[in-house]
């Protein structure tokens, strides 16, 4: 993609009107923010802000300690066009400009940080340079943080910042490992999609993930939902073994779906349809994130809106092998 997608609703005017509010990415974030660890301290000289603990407690805190920023950005929050307040947060102490990302229940699902410098940079540049924090640790008395990254899922310049700060606290939530071809023995593959919902969910307002791993003889599959009705909980989990050579026709069927033909940057910028259009198709907005593993190589392609002009993109043979994988683990339905 050219263009850097905004988080939600609030981001429009960060990143230039490019997208809508999402309200099923807020939903999926609001299931992200109970499975992630709830932590906060403000006894004593050590405070904490974490992924998980509720935005007013952040606030409570911030207030005493901080100066709010987000009325000088000038975002509006929503369809409702309320001045947005208390969201982007400098703590001049620590040099730090914090982010409190919020899911719709009210609790963070993650934190993005700045150096003050690094926030006074342009927007574009701003952007690169965030980081994305499971949890943030102040001590009051000398005046120190501590930051606690999620883990880095995506290999170097395999994906820009946005997908690696953004889609790897998703995987962390369902409690996916990281996946690597580093010390792997011959003949290692591994296959993983995350399927993240847009405007218009195709199927459900649900987020899911596929997981195949051969190590030698022992293949196996794990399939995990997070439920937007289900908050918190992987309404779906299971991990089965699965015979070797199903998943050696997977391997071959991603090289005959032309996977590993696929460019590094999608072909159609399908972000850059404003908010009010009525095609069904770019309104979609759903986000595939496809890694694969084989001889050692380990390539991650992500595609917004993958069924809109999917002939086109060279998407459609990956998108049957895709949807087939999502209707195998029970997630989509076959009449699709």
């Amino acid at each position: 993609m050219s263009s850097e997608p905004a988080r939600c609703g609030w981001w429009r005017s960060l990143y230039g009107q490019r997208v809508r509010n999402y309200t099923n990415m807020n939903k999926l974030l609001l299931a992200a923010a109970f499975v992630l660890s709830v932590a906060i301290e403000a006894d004593g000289k050590e405070i904490q802000l974490s992924a998980g603990m509720p935005v007013s407690s952040a606030t409570t805190i911030l207030r005493g300690m901080a100066t709010d920023l987000t009325p000088g950005l000038s975002l509006s929050l929503g369809s409702d066009g309320k001045p947005a307040a208390e969201l982007c947060w400098e703590l001049k102490d620590y040099d730090l400009v914090v982010w409190l990302y919020d899911a719709e229940d009210g609790n963070i699902s993650a934190l993005g940080f700045w150096t003050k410098k690094g926030f006074a940079e342009p927007l574009g540049e701003r952007s690169r340079l965030e980081g994305t924090a499971r949890k943030i640790t102040l001590d009051s008395e000398k005046h120190a943080c501590s930051i606690e990254k999620f883990p880095i899922y995506f290999p170097k310049n395999s994906v820009n910042q946005y997908e690696q700060s953004w889609y790897g606290p998703i995987l962390a939530s369902m409690k996916e490992p990281v996946l690597s071809a580093t010390e792997k023995e011959k003949g290692y593959f591994a296959f993983r999609v995350l399927y993240l919902p847009g405007d218009h969910s195709r199927p459900y307002p649900r987020c899911a993930a596929v997981r195949y791993e051969k190590r030698g003889d022992h293949c196996f599959r794990r399939s995990v939902v997070l439920s937007a009705d289900l908050p918190g909980e992987n309404s779906q989990l299971k991990e089965v073994e699965v015979p070797k050579v199903a998943v050696d026709a997977l391997a071959a069927s991603l090289e005959k779906a032309g996977f590993w033909k696929l460019p590094k940057d999608d072909s159609v910028d399908v972000m850059n349809q404003l908010p009010g259009q009525e095609d069904a198709e770019t309104k979609d907005r759903s986000r595939l994130v496809v890694e694969v593993i084989k001889e050692g190589e380990h390539r991650v392609r992500v595609r917004w809106s993958p069924w809109h002009e999917a002939e086109k993109r060279g998407l459609s043979d990956l998108n049957n092998l895709i949807t087939k994988q999502f209707q195998e683990a029970g997630f989509w339905k076959q009449d699709r």
